[in-house]
């Protein structure tokens, strides 16, 4: 049995837009069966490159329009901006993402508070749970950092066994979260009916999604907690507002408190909304791993994605025990370093692909994971000559100083890696 893997970072410049097109093929070689999904798909408000990358993915998927999965790391507009034309272009099965209180998502709404922010990322975050279930979407699951302590996530896998048809696609085995599942209940209690109907799912980040029986995927979040809103919460008292989600639709609103919240901005001299990053849904995929051979794993890589000349511009891997790929969204990796770590424990060696977080800025890195992952290749999306200095030059050289290849997905050219993995 073999799977053949295209996984490719899209050239949308300032963002992130990761797409997986995995298929197998079985006994019969005239019967493979495909997964796809979609790890976050937005970029900077003011980039033109995220339309085309999804025009030009809609025309490789042109005969299966369709989504199995999307994951959105967190509710900022450079990683979401692109999903209501997703939405638009694909029938999608499942939506995961973590959960916000509706504080939190007024939050992000008055960060973005502007005249060119469409109407629909308001509508978004007021109800991102009915936003996705009126545009088709099968189901929703809400990640919540609770559930079982600190349990390592690294535990013995069943072996991978072909997917023949019969089942579903993905199979659940996430842990259910009573907190969290309390915390909609208190917080967004209109979501209660899609809970009962088993549209909505509360899950715990412990577990796995099983696709195709023989591709797992695994979860960590660090969840909101009541410090990183302690200042947007002030202005909130002084401004009441008895329903936030309310408050996110009404821009007279949003600007009376974003005024307030820069004014205590400016007092502290910080910037506490960079707190939130860490909400940020990071994602393991990769195949079972009892007793499997990776037959071959390469990476193809354009002159643009390589900014020192040291580096290659074909990285090439040839056949290797690694396969994951680690998805880190905008986390902190100095705040949340030792809970990542010990939640994937072991699995982190397996890595061979990971994305810088953050777009490779400076205050979210963390020497140490190189040590954990020991990962050959490092992805920085980010765009050329945006105002944010990404990607940090000390991050990107701490990583070749530790003789891994890095590459930048920019908006000149895609970055697609493939690989096949063979039971």
């Amino acid at each position: 049995m073999k799977v053949k893997g295209r996984l490719v970072f899209h050239n949308v410049g300032q963002g992130m837009f990761y797409s997986g097109d995995l298929s197998v093929t079985q006994a019969n070689p005239s019967q493979p069966k495909s997964f796809r999904f979609v790890y976050d798909c937005g970029a900077h408000p003011r980039n033109r490159y995220l339309k085309t990358a999804i025009e030009r993915y809609h025309n490789d998927c042109a005969g299966k329009p369709e989504i199995d999965m999307l994951i959105l790391s967190h509710l900022h507009r450079d990683h979401v901006s692109g999903v209501d034309r997703l939405l638009k272009k694909f029938q999608v099965g499942w939506v995961l993402l973590p959960y916000l209180p509706p504080l939190a998502r007024l939050f992000l709404a008055v960060l973005q508070h502007s005249a060119r922010t469409p109407i629909w990322y308001f509508s978004f975050l007021k109800d991102p749970v009915g936003f996705l279930l009126e545009r088709g979407v099968g189901k929703v699951v809400l990640i919540g950092g609770g559930g079982e302590g600190s349990r390592r996530e690294d535990e013995d896998m069943p072996p991978p066994e072909p997917f023949m048809g019969e089942g579903d696609l993905i199979q659940d085995r996430l842990s259910d979260d009573p907190d969290l599942r309390g915390r909609i209940a208190s917080q967004d209690p209109e979501w209660e009916t899609y809970l009962k109907k088993g549209h909505l799912l509360a899950k715990s980040q412990h577990g796995y999604l099983l696709a195709l029986r023989l591709w797992v995927f695994r979860f960590f979040t660090c969840p909101v907690s009541d410090q990183d809103l302690r200042e947007f919460r002030e202005c909130v008292k002084q401004l009441p507002c008895p329903d936030p989600r309310a408050c996110i639709m009404d821009p007279d609103h949003r600007r009376k408190l974003r005024q307030c919240y820069e004014g205590k901005l400016r007092s502290l001299g910080s910037r506490p909304s960079e707190r939130l990053n860490n909400a940020s849904l990071v994602v393991y995929h990769a195949p079972l791993q009892n007793k499997f051979s990776v037959l071959s794993t390469w990476c193809l890589v354009s002159p643009a994605f390589c900014p020192f000349p040291i580096r290659p511009w074909r990285c090439h891997f040839g056949e290797d025990s690694r396969f994951g790929h680690l998805l880190m969204g905008d986390l902190d990796l100095n705040r949340c370093f030792q809970d990542l770590t010990h939640r994937f424990g072991t699995l982190l060696g397996n890595v061979c692909v990971a994305s810088l977080p953050h777009h490779g800025a400076w205050s979210n890195w963390n020497e140490d994971i190189l040590q954990e992952t020991d990962c050959p290749l490092w992805v920085v999306s980010a765009g050329l000559g945006n105002p944010y200095g990404h990607p940090s030059l000390r991050v990107l050289e701490s990583i070749m100083d530790h003789d891994c290849c890095v590459c930048w997905s920019s908006e000149l050219a895609p970055l697609v890696i493939e690989q096949e993995v063979g039971w």
